[in-house]
């Protein structure tokens, strides 16, 4: 499965390597691209793994995130954290 993020607050080289191995530490994650140009985290991933998980790992360190695209069913999630219904 692949989930695309996109990042608010990831300003340079390093931001993407803390994302990266933030995103690498969630369970289910087999690969992780981050693109600082793009402002986004492209994460290959089994069933296991939820959007909102990755969300969770993106914001404990500092960042804020919300799924852009993804092959599976997951909750929106946005970067105010409120839920939209």
């Amino acid at each position: 499965m692949r989930t695309v993020c996109l990042l608010y607050g990831c300003q340079c080289n390093a931001c993407c390597d803390r994302i990266e191995r933030a995103l690498r530490r969630v369970k289910g994650v087999g690969s992780v691209e981050v693109n600082l140009y793009k402002a986004t985290a492209t994460v290959a991933h089994d069933e296991l793994c939820q959007c909102e998980d990755l969300i969770a790992a993106i914001e404990r360190i500092g960042f804020l995130a919300e799924v852009h695209a993804t092959d599976h069913k997951c909750q929106d999630h946005n970067p105010s954290g409120n839920q939209e219904n």
